[in-house]
């Protein structure tokens, strides 16, 4: 599963690019279009669709209702498997939602889950 970012109201063009580029599973959502494909097609949808922002492989996906529930999913996820204690990452933050109307926090919360994995 794989997911392209998009400007508000573009989602449906987006999808149409991806319907003919051969992606299959193809749900627009808000912001964004979800879409099942191989790397191959992870490398096409990057050089070829006009209206992604970017393309994104998620590697977990929960619910979560506030940030202590946001905060005790992600620390439990397995971030040894994708980063170690002497590397550096960034968050790059956007949400939309009635739970969470700080981004910012809400991006803070889930460093400081990840950082406290490796504690």
């Amino acid at each position: 599963k794989l997911v392209a970012k998009t400007f508000q109201g573009l989602e449906h063009v987006l999808a149409s690019e991806l319907k003919a580029l051969g992606a299959q599973n193809i749900t627009p959502l808000r912001r964004a279009v979800s879409f099942v494909g191989d790397k191959q097609m992870l490398y096409s949808a990057n050089l070829h669709l006009r209206t992604a922002l970017s393309i994104l492989l998620p590697i977990c996906e929960f619910r979560a209702y506030s940030a202590n529930e946001m905060y005790d999913k992600a620390v439990k996820f397995e971030w040894p498997r994708f980063l170690d204690d002497s590397q550096t990452f960034s968050i790059t933050h956007s949400v939309s939602s009635e739970h969470f109307n700080h981004s910012q926090f809400a991006a803070l919360r889930l460093k400081d889950a990840i950082c406290d994995r490796f504690r």
